[in-house]
C-alpha cells in the first residue's frame, strides 16, 4: 500500500462502487482516502475476521478465510509485494540472465504456473516467499500439470488441454449445493442452483 501511494503524484485516493483514482486533496468527502487511513482500514479488516460454527464465534488469528470478498484481493497484494521486491532486487543486482528465466511464470491469486524455468522457481522460491508460506507442487511429472479448471500435458513438442475439475481427485463426496443453514448470502446460495440447473439444460 505505502509503495503504490510513493509511487504516485498526488496523495489521496477516490474510491466508487465501480471505480476508483487518485486525487489531489482530501475533499472532506467521505470517499476520499489518505495513504495512513487505508492502512487503517485494511489492518482492522484483517484483525476483525470472525466466523460463526453453531453457537461458537471464533476470530480469524491468522491467514484471512477463503470465501470471503477480501481474500482474492489482498493475496495478490501480498504475493505481488513479494513478488516485485524479489524481482526489484534482482534488476538492481543486474542479475539478467536469471530474471529472464521467470518471464514464462504466471500466477492467479495463489496458483502458479511455470514454463521452461529449468527448476529455476524451485530454487528460488524461498528467496521470494517467506518459510511459513507453504508452495505445493501439483503436478508430479513435468510434461503434465493442472492449472486453474485446466489440464495440460507436453508430448513430443505439442500441447493438449482438457477440463480439470479438482473434485475429482478428492477421496470423498463433494456437495455441490450449500446448505442454507451456514448464512450463506441468498443470491450466492441460490445463484448456485441456477447455474447448475443451466448447466442441465445445457446438456438436454
Amino acid at each position: 500500500m505505502k509503495f503504490a501511494f510513493q509511487g504516485g503524484k498526488w496523495d489521496y485516493i477516490r474510491v466508487y462502487k465501480d471505480r476508483a483514482f487518485w486525487c489531489k486533496t482530501p475533499m472532506n468527502r467521505p470517499n476520499v482516502y489518505s495513504q495512513e487511513c487505508v492502512l487503517e482500514l485494511l489492518n482492522f479488516l484483517i484483525d476483525n475476521i470472525y466466523v460463526r460454527v453453531g453457537d461458537f464465534v471464533f476470530r480469524q488469528a491468522i491467514g484471512i478465510p477463503m470465501g470471503t470478498d477480501c481474500a482474492p484481493f489482498l493475496a495478490n497484494l501480498y504475493l505481488y509485494a513479494l513478488e516485485f521486491e524479489f524481482m526489484d532486487k534482482l534488476q538492481r543486482e543486474k542479475k539478467y540472465s536469471i530474471l529472464r528465466k521467470f518471464r514464462s511464470c504466471r500466477r492467479y491469486i495463489d496458483d502458479l504456473f511455470t514454463v521452461n524455468t529449468e527448476d529455476f522457481f524451485s530454487k528460488y522460491a524461498y528467496e521470494i516467499y517467506p518459510k511459513s508460506l507453504i508452495l505445493n507442487r501439483e503436478n508430479k511429472e513435468d510434461h503434465i500439470c493442472s492449472f486453474l479448471d485446466l489440464s495440460i500435458r507436453i508430448d513430443d513438442g505439442r500441447i493438449s488441454t482438457k477440463i480439470y475439475d479438482k473434485r475429482d481427485d478428492f477421496p470423498f463426496t463433494v456437495r455441490n449445493f450449500p446448505h442454507l443453514s451456514g448464512e450463506i448470502p441468498f443470491r450466492h446460495s441460490h445463484g448456485t442452483f441456477v447455474s447448475q440447473d443451466y448447466k442441465v439444460h445445457e446438456c438436454l
